[in-house]
């Protein structure tokens, strides 16, 4: 029911560790994080993008209410690009 109810994306970071050490990037560093937040703002917008896709292909999942999310402070919030966000309101 919970998958039905909800269309989860789940794609971990997996590597992230070896990613750091083939880059000579010390874990935590400046470097690392910056790296990090890069990764994690190119992985959160290709979620979207990608169950946006779904929605559209297969019809949103029960529990989505675009006004609500759309309207939402974590919406609002997120810090991916306008484009991004134009293309999921779309």
């Amino acid at each position: 029911k919970s998958v039905e109810d909800r269309r989860r994306i789940g794609l971990g970071i997996m590597g992230i560790g070896s990613l750091h050490i083939m880059l000579g990037i010390p874990f935590g560093s400046d470097d690392s994080i910056e790296l990090q937040d890069k990764i994690a703002k190119i992985k959160c917008e290709t979620e979207l993008l990608a169950s946006s896709e779904l929605g559209k292909e297969k019809g949103s999942f029960k529990m989505f209410d675009k006004e609500k999310y759309f309207n939402s402070y974590y919406f609002k919030n997120l810090p991916i690009s306008e484009d991004v966000k134009k293309k999921l309101i779309e």
